[in-house]
């Protein structure tokens, strides 16, 4: 991704921050850029922050790797491992394995 744009890691000073830090230090302007995830919309939508780039223009290979959490009362009442997973509306989003 960094090449894609004409840069290269000597151009990035990387610190490791949580979410909220993140956000805070984005709209007070206390970094320059964040690589995160959909709670930007909110800074966005605020004219606190401008997002410049979009997992979703970037092709397959810079994806996201996602995981399912589930409480154990979910674990032991699907113990094979498989459910699927709806959203909100009842719309079928995934089969966990």
């Amino acid at each position: 991704m960094l090449k894609e744009n004409g840069l290269t890691e000597r151009d990035l000073r990387v610190i490791n921050l949580d979410t909220a830090a993140a956000q805070t230090a984005l709209a007070s302007k206390g970094i320059d850029a964040v690589f995160l995830d959909y709670s930007l919309f909110k800074l966005q939508r605020q004219g606190l922050a401008k997002i410049m780039y979009a997992s979703r223009d970037g092709g397959t290979q810079l994806t996201r790797q996602a995981h399912l959490l589930v409480l154990d009362d979910f674990e032991t009442a699907h113990a094979d491992g498989r459910a699927e997973v709806r959203d909100r509306r009842g719309a079928r989003r995934a089969m966990a394995i």
